[in-house]
């Protein structure tokens, strides 16, 4: 013997099946009888740094820069903002060209390098990043080592605005093979 379904009774809502398509994904119909659900989006969006320099350009000098030994001070006059912003993995940031300087040389007078290598520059729509390795001996204990990070440099309006420092910093463990 078949079993019969059990057909639920429309309910009289006034609500028929050609207003409930009119609703598409929003639930309210909208006056006109278009939805949002309608509307074709907007993406993907061009996404720019804005006008100025373009990103791969400075991205390009600040490799030209670090490869030359020049001074700081030189690459911050030429592609940074007088109020740029550093930050280091460790969560401390530093405000403006003069803060920045010293949180350089304070870094500087307690470490000597040896070697500094750069890889990069891995450039974006509105940044770009270094990845820095750095053969370096801490002045005071005596103790060497190699450190890597990456530098990412956010670029507005031609200038870079920020740059944040993130450390090599493993969680876990490769399984040996």
């Amino acid at each position: 013997m078949a079993k019969k379904k059990n057909k639920k009774p429309e309910k009289a809502s006034g609500k028929g099946k050609k207003e409930s398509a009119k609703k598409g994904s929003g639930g309210k119909a909208k006056k006109g009888g278009k939805s949002k659900g309608t509307k074709q989006p907007k993406n993907p969006r061009p996404i720019s740094s804005g006008k100025g320099k373009p990103v791969a350009e400075i991205a390009a000098a600040t490799m030209e820069h670090l490869r030359s030994g020049k001074p700081d001070s030189e690459l911050w006059a030429a592609h940074f903002s007088s109020k740029f912003m550093s930050i280091e993995g460790s969560g401390q940031g530093w405000k403006g060209v003069k803060a920045v300087k010293q949180k350089c040389d304070e870094w500087m007078s307690q470490h000597e390098i040896h070697g500094v290598q750069f890889e990069g520059p891995y450039v974006g729509a509105t940044g770009f990043s270094v990845k820095y390795t750095l053969d370096v001996t801490n002045k005071a204990s005596g103790q060497r080592f190699s450190m890597s990070e990456v530098g990412v440099y956010t670029v507005e309006k031609g200038k870079v605005v920020q740059e944040e420092f993130m450390y090599f910093s493993p969680t876990d463990t490769a399984p040996a093979s």
